[in-house]
């Protein structure tokens, strides 16, 4: 029993060579192309990750533009402030102006308003513009990965038929 685990031992070391340069071969085969493979699918996770941020930008100028467009209305809506009464003497003259420089440094002008209104839809089209550039390019570039990826694997996992692994 001792002498056929001897043999037994004997032809698993006059294997070993044969097997590790099978090995090496197999692995020196799959390397470069897996590392392509695994660089196109990085690429592919970035840009989506980049459509991502481009829908967020874009959905946060929709709204942006939609609540500034709203107060620009609301303003038109409003009704003319009334004349500044005269400016009289005394304790009350001076909170009335006082009063009144505070509540005119916090409320914007139509025409302020007009401006951010318009900025918020400039900045809308510029992010939907780059969103829809992003959708098109990825509607071509992204079917192209699925097949460079889909030929890549059958061409790794289904070899020629002289090679043996």
């Amino acid at each position: 029993m001792g002498q056929a685990f001897t043999q037994v031992g004997g032809a698993a070391a006059s294997l070993k060579a044969p097997t590790d340069a099978s090995a090496r071969s197999l692995a020196d085969a799959f390397r470069e192309p897996l590392k392509r493979a695994l660089e196109l699918t990085r690429v592919a996770k970035e840009t989506i990750d980049l459509r991502s941020d481009a829908l967020m930008r874009l959905t946060t100028a929709k709204k942006r533009a939609t609540e500034k467009r709203a107060l620009h209305e609301a303003k038109l809506r409003e009704p003319p402030p009334p004349p500044p009464a005269p400016p009289s003497n005394g304790f009350f003259g001076v909170l009335s102006a006082v009063t009144a420089k505070l509540s005119n440094a916090t409320t914007s002008t139509v025409e302020e308003l007009k401006a951010e209104a318009d900025a918020a839809e400039a900045a809308l089209v510029e992010a939907d513009e780059r969103f829809e550039g992003m959708k098109t390019r990825m509607r071509t570039e992204l079917p192209r990965l699925h097949a460079d990826l889909g030929a890549f694997y059958t061409n790794v996992f289904h070899p020629s038929p002289g090679f043996n692994i």
